[in-house]
């Protein structure tokens, strides 16, 4: 019987294919012969598998129908008269729907306009060799399991992937330059001075009208800059924030010690960016370093911030390779209990003379069946605070000294073992420039029920502020999660510290080259959502225009007696949707559940409605037909604030507060935007509110 010659199904290219992977000498070849293959030699496979296709046609052909009369059905129901939402006919709302929404959409014949353009962008090696690396640090992955991912993709015919760890290291190694971000400069309306903080005046005479707000607009920043300023107009600074914490890492029995430093004037949003770490020193040891081994790293950091203080070129962008002269200073250390008596070189946490910032002695007090060492300060002490002034008098006192102190002799060195190197440099204070931690001090500090020195660390927070600024700045919160993600990389017990050191280069190049050069758009979104810390907030695709500012979540069903139901039908409010979740610059609002046991909530808020300030639980989410995003609220009623009671004069704390829902509830329907902050509560028989100030960060 003679076939037509579509019909027929040659097998001499298959037989050659398959001789080629036999007589092939290993993995590599076979998989070159693969992927060698060109559209000549696959076409009688690809004849093969239409033929065996054709007897299931036409039941894909009614699976296509059954699927578009249900996309039909599911449009036509959800656009009702009352609810004329057209999802397709605005780009804007698109990108503010659920993820939810764009999966069950997903199988519509329409196409986004940016998947088309993804798919004609797509990653090249260097992009994808980016995007492992980040991925592994992301989840801790061993290079042998990067290896077997990119024989994984390789196989399934992912373009650009490269073969091994190897070619990751050797894609994003190359041709790299690290360079400091550029500074802008403004001049004082009332003093001409020229300074670099936009919205202060560096001039000390002058910068009482504003709040500190940063590390460069406390007290130290500001009398450095001054005084260089007046040596050299034209000189130009950045200061210097110094951090040392160890890790034990219980799989391998070793103790990792790292020492790392940011630059205060880089934005907060990107100072703690792994690509912007200075990273000092790494040690491992079965142990934490001691002090006199620890002095040696020490004279090596002091020795390079000298040559920094002594000035270095670099190139900004937006410069045209033109180099500008900087100086460097490192004005600040936060460090835990145990890593400033290591650098500072004093008594121990437990010691007499521990403190780091003053000279108080501390004394033993009863304890239960035994005694703790408390820092309580009485009228007959004499304390001093620490500066570099008294340091020298404390050296000159070690200097002749001949013999040890007996356990119960004065110590009139007040705690100093031995030289502070750091106070070689020009602008480290020994005292003052070591500031209270808001982890280790003051959130430790608050919760101790006795006076140990981690609670006498509260008494020199003020201080700190008025150098320094707000606690956020300097926290050891964010170095110790840089630290740990550095960390945790470590996979082998042998060569650490190379591991380590090699991880972090792979790691800061891989970073700069995301944000430098043309990257693929739904690659660049996956790296985002990989390493934010508020994913769901990021769309999960990417479209051609995107509300930065408010995100909708998943659609929510209430029942027509809800109260929410009935406040929109007596408002006369139609042609909207109701959601659960939204997202407004990042930050997630949910309803309120009266069943939830969970400590989290996103639904108590604190509001702005006709100039007057309120607070509420939200109750429902709303998004019209004209695009716009509101929240219907159940308003409640403030009962009480604490306060305290001085002299016969109550000061009222406004940052605490009880209250009840209403009842009636008295509901109200405010704009998205109208939001001032989230509140934590407490529910027992009344709510108990609380107001954070610090809106920067989860405290």
């Amino acid at each position: 019987m003679m076939m037509d010659d579509d019909n027929e199904i040659p097998l001499h290219s298959v037989k050659s294919l398959v001789r080629r992977l036999k007589n092939a000498n290993g993995r590599l070849s076979r998989n070159t012969d693969v992927f060698s293959m060109d559209h000549s030699s696959t076409k009688d496979v690809e004849v093969m598998n239409n033929r065996y296709h054709n007897d299931y046609l036409q039941v894909d052909e009614i699976d296509d129908v059954t699927i578009h009369e249900q996309n039909e059905e599911l449009s036509s129901s959800s656009t009702t008269p009352e609810d004329p939402i057209d999802y397709e006919s605005d780009t804007n709302l698109c990108s503010m729907m659920s993820d939810d929404d764009h999966e069950r959409n997903s199988y519509q014949p329409a196409q986004d306009p940016a998947t088309d353009n993804a798919q004609s962008f797509l990653p090249d090696a260097r992009q994808i060799s980016i995007a492992l690396a980040l991925f592994r640090h992301r989840h801790s992955l061993s290079k042998s399991c990067i290896n077997d991912l990119c024989e994984l993709l390789r196989y399934l015919g992912v373009k650009g992937v490269p073969t091994d760890f190897r070619s990751i290291e050797r894609n994003i190694l190359q041709n790299q330059q690290n360079i400091l971000q550029s500074k802008k400069y403004t001049v004082c309306s009332k003093c001409g001075n020229k300074g670099n903080i936009i919205s202060k005046c560096e001039n000390v005479k002058y910068n009482d009208c504003s709040r500190i707000r940063d590390v460069q607009e406390g007290e130290v920043r500001r009398n450095i800059a001054v005084q260089e300023l007046i040596r050299d107009p034209r000189k130009k600074i950045v200061t210097l924030l110094l951090n040392s914490d160890g890790i034990v890492l219980k799989k391998l029995s070793r103790s990792i010690w790292v020492t790392c430093m940011i630059i205060n004037e880089l934005p907060r949003a990107v100072r703690f960016n792994i690509n912007n770490i200075i990273i000092c020193s790494i040690s491992v040891g079965c142990s934490k370093p001691k002090k006199r081994e620890f002095q040696s790293f020490i004279a090596d950091w002091v020795y390079e911030l000298r040559q920094l203080e002594l000035g270095f070129h670099v190139s900004p962008p937006n410069s045209n390779k033109n180099f500008v002269k900087m100086y460097a200073y490192l004005i600040a250390a936060t460090l835990d209990k145990p890593a400033q008596a290591l650098l500072m070189n004093i008594n121990d946490p437990v010691g007499f003379h521990s403190c780091v910032r003053c000279t108080i002695r501390g004394k033993y007090v009863q304890s239960g069946n035994g005694t703790i060492r408390v820092f309580i300060k009485s009228t007959e002490d004499d304390i001093e605070n620490r500066s570099n002034v008294l340091y020298d008098k404390h050296i000159f006192i070690l200097s002749k000294r001949k013999s040890k102190l007996k356990p119960n002799e004065n110590d009139h060195a007040c705690g100093q073992q031995g030289p502070c190197l750091l106070r070689d440099l020009s602008y480290f204070n020994v005292g003052q420039s070591c500031v209270a931690d808001s982890l280790h001090n003051v959130y430790a500090g608050t919760f101790e029920k006795s006076m140990t020195s981690v609670a006498h660390s509260m008494v020199h927070v003020p201080q700190t502020l008025k150098y320094f600024g707000p606690v956020q700045n300097y926290s050891t919160f964010n170095f110790e999660s840089v630290i740990g993600s550095i960390v945790q990389s470590v996979n082998g017990p042998n060569l650490i510290v190379s591991e380590l050191t090699n991880n972090i280069n792979i790691l800061k190049c891989a970073t700069v080259e995301l944000d430098t050069i043309d990257y693929a758009a739904p690659l660049h979104l996956f790296i985002c959502r990989l390493f934010s810390p508020k994913r769901q907030a990021l769309p999960r695709q990417v479209t051609t225009k995107q509300n930065k500012s408010i995100r909708l979540g998943c659609r929510l069903e209430l029942p027509n007696d809800h109260i929410v139901m009935a406040y929109l039908g007596e408002k006369q409010i139609f042609n909207f949707s109701l959601h659960g979740t939204c997202w407004k610059n990042n930050v997630q609002f949910s309803v309120y559940e009266s069943s939830s046991n969970s400590s989290n909530c996103d639904s108590c808020v604190l509001f702005k409605e006709k100039h007057e300030t309120n607070c509420g639980f939200i109750m429902a989410i709303i998004h019209n037909s004209r695009k716009q995003c509101y929240a219907v609220v159940h308003t409640i009623r403030i009962d009480g604030r604490d306060f305290l009671s001085i002299k016969k004069k109550n000061v009222v704390n406004p940052f605490i507060f009880w209250e009840q829902l209403t009842d009636p509830p008295h509901i109200v329907r405010i704009d998205i935007n109208d939001i001032t902050v989230k509140l934590a509560h407490s529910k027992q028989d009344i709510f108990h509110f609380f107001q954070f100030p610090n809106t920067v960060e989860s405290t």
